[in-house]
């Protein structure tokens, strides 16, 4: 019978606002602890409010779940220090990090990549995060006993880049939280719908487990009340999501909204960019400045700032179209949330974009606005396309489950123990 294992996850990334990186890593955790009560976690967190809450929840939930603090994550003193030493001093069996290990750790480690977007693109980064991803991503890459990453396309751009062998990168795709579905479900499935019968009883019997609404109509409206007030919202909006930084294409994205309404003044959705400034952002207000001047419509660019987890479900329900024309992605969390809210949406199909929203999404030009503005033009004025485009999202919605990614991550931890006690057996073996 195989040991338990001491697993460590550092997770960092928990109450720091990190987009993908945060919503990933709590999601795994939270799958983990639903799924896993013959092993033993030790989560790593730098906020103290974090480390509170989550202690609270295993002590309830998940008594093999434990919580260290460590120093905030600045990676000067977080990953090559702090943690490092919390190895040397409280062994474990496996570590799993994001992005970068410890340069000297003392124990095995599983990796995340998310993608290589600072490899190919490094001028949407600074000069010196590119550099350090570089650096630090390479090395971690070559010494890991296996590398996880969130598609194919990013699967293939490892091992491809870094030269690596093939059995040592896996894909596990990111999930979609309960909270992302549509308030009213069965009419968005049966509105214009092109799905067959067959797969529309099927999606209907699926989104039937969501807790019935009585007053649905009520809801929806209290949800948009809401929503609009805090953040100064009119429905029926464009919704650009994610972080503020130069991969997300956004300079371009505002060029093509400034020529949907000089070119179609009917139209006048409000543009809604939501999401946390990183890096790099001047360029997106030196566009909005040129595109936009003194239009009296100016107003109508909202930027929300940071979105807490609890407002997105509502966020992405109040838009007529999520707009996503990222230049490189490795996996696209925005676009497939939106799909199962039963929001279109318009997308490019750079990095793995193509491979994760598949035929549920109308893809546009990243680097021509007048593609970018088409294909918003053609979802706001295309009933039947939109129709389309909403049946066939929440359908695709449906193959993103974080239980799953769970339990393939799980499973590599254990092939990963598998090997390395393999291996003290042979070395034993030798000795002797």
């Amino acid at each position: 019978m195989t040991r338990p294992l001491h697993i460590g996850i550092d997770a960092h990334s928990i109450g720091a606002r990190q987009g993908g990186n945060e919503t990933y890593i709590r999601n795994l955790i939270i799958g983990l602890s639903r799924l896993d009560r013959d092993n033993r976690y030790t989560i790593y967190l730098a906020s103290r409010q974090a480390a509170a809450e989550w202690s609270a929840r295993f002590a309830d939930e998940a008594p093999n779940f434990a919580v260290r603090i460590l120093p905030p994550p600045t990676p000067i003193v977080r990953a090559p220090v702090a943690l490092a030493f919390e190895l040397r001093r409280r062994p474990v069996d496996l570590l799993h990090v994001q992005y970068t290990a410890p340069p000297f750790c003392p124990v095995p480690f599983v990796a995340t990549i998310h993608d290589l977007a600072f490899e190919h693109y490094p001028e949407t980064f600074t000069r010196r995060g590119s550099w350090q991803l570089r650096l630090t991503v390479r090395r971690t890459a070559r010494r890991a006993a296996r590398i996880l990453t969130v598609s194919e396309f990013s699967r293939q751009d490892l091992l491809n880049t870094y030269n690596l062998p093939r059995e040592k990168v896996v894909v596990t795709w990111n999930g979609i939280e309960p909270g992302f579905h549509p308030l009213n479900p069965l009419n968005t499935i049966n509105r214009g719908s092109t799905l067959a019968p067959e797969q529309r009883l099927s999606l209907a019997e699926s989104l039937a487990t969501i807790e019935p609404q009585p007053k649905i109509e009520q809801l929806i409206e209290d949800e948009s009340t809401r929503i609009g007030a805090k953040y100064g919202l009119r429905g029926g909006y464009l919704l650009a999501l994610g972080s503020l930084q130069p991969r997300k294409n956004l300079p371009r994205l505002i060029r093509a909204y400034a020529g949907l309404r000089r070119h179609r003044p009917e139209l006048n959705p409000q543009l809604v960019i939501a999401g946390r400034e990183l890096w790099l952002t001047n360029e997106i207000f030196r566009a909005l400045d040129a595109e936009i001047g003194d239009a009296p419509w100016r107003s109508d660019i909202v930027f929300t700032g940071y979105v807490p987890d609890a407002d997105l479900p509502a966020l992405y329900r109040g838009a007529s179209v999520l707009v996503y024309p990222s230049i490189f992605e490795g996996f696209g969390l925005p676009p497939v949330e939106a799909m199962a809210c039963g929001t279109p949406v318009v997308t490019s199909q750079a990095g793995s974009l193509g491979e994760i929203c598949g035929a549920a999404a109308r893809y546009i030009d990243p680097f021509d606005v007048d593609s970018i503005e088409r294909g918003i033009f053609d979802l706001l004025t295309d009933k039947a396309e939109r129709m389309r485009l909403i049946s066939a999202g929440i359908e695709r919605a449906r193959q993103f489950d974080w239980s799953g990614t769970a339990e393939k991550t799980l499973a590599v931890y254990l092939a990963v123990q598998g090997e390395a006690d393999s291996s003290v057996r042979i070395r034993r073996r030798i000795q002797i």
